[in-house]
């Protein structure tokens, strides 16, 4: 008898009643995006010796790159998760994103002190001992720093799609142009708008609009959209936001 494979799903069900499965992001997919951040800020921290010592040929560039080394290596992951939204670029290029344990993107405050806890992982004595245990002990795959921010590391699906939705409207890009450039759904709210793409065809044009103001309604003054506005085409204009 084969024994049944690992669930590394996990199941969050928010405050209006909707429930969102996410991907947890085990050991094996972590540690390569850290090994690629880990080339990055070699990278970075010989690319600014070189430049220090060729700026300042003097004895006081010892003392500047030793100050440039601590803060590339404190600043590194946190900066690049309040940046990318929970994203570090190897954790980009591995598809994987940091949440909090309710489907939330992170905050300033928990992108710090996950990384500030990082190192208490693997201590060169311990040999990243602490951090196997609470991954083999948690239920989300957390290591400390993510216990200590409540956090946890998901699979990003919003970019695995077997199938992007074509969604065409003549109204939709001047749709589009009143969302803001800098706008990223968090990914149960992506969830919840590709659930409703994938549901639109067979809704009557009514219901389409009366679920998709349910959610619209709270960005009509956010984006300064006018409130005669078709509902619907919001949501296809978020969707192919976040999806094309």
């Amino acid at each position: 008898m084969t024994p049944e494979p690992l669930d590394t799903t996990i199941r969050i069900v928010t405050p209006e009643n909707i429930a969102f499965r996410y991907r947890l992001a085990g050991p094996c997919r972590r540690g390569p995006a850290w090994m690629i951040d880990l080339v990055i800020q070699f990278l970075l921290i010989v690319g600014l010796n070189m430049a220090i010592g060729w700026l300042f040929q003097t004895r006081a560039s010892g003392g500047i790159i030793l100050v440039l080394v601590f803060v590339v290596i404190w600043s590194y992951g946190a900066l690049f998760e309040i940046i990318m939204n929970g994203q570090t670029p190897g954790k980009r290029l591995l598809r994987l994103r940091v949440v909090s344990t309710a489907g939330l993107p992170i905050n300033g405050q928990q992108a710090v002190l996950r990384n500030l806890l990082r190192y208490a992982d693997f201590f060169p004595w311990l040999f990243f001992f602490p951090a196997l245990v609470c991954f083999l002990v948690t239920r989300r795959f957390q290591r400390l720093g993510d216990l200590a921010a409540d956090t946890m590391v998901i699979v990003d699906e919003r970019h695995q799609l077997s199938q992007v939705r074509q969604v065409d409207h003549p109204g939709l890009p001047a749709v589009m142009d009143l969302i803001p450039t800098s706008y990223q759904a968090e990914p149960r709210f992506s969830k919840a708008v590709a659930g409703y793409i994938g549901r639109r065809s067979v809704l009557a044009p009514a219901r389409r609009r009366e679920l998709a103001s349910l959610v619209v309604e709270p960005l009509w003054d956010r984006w300064q959209i006018a409130e005669s506005a078709d509902p619907d085409l919001v949501l296809c204009a978020l969707y192919k936001r976040s999806y094309t």
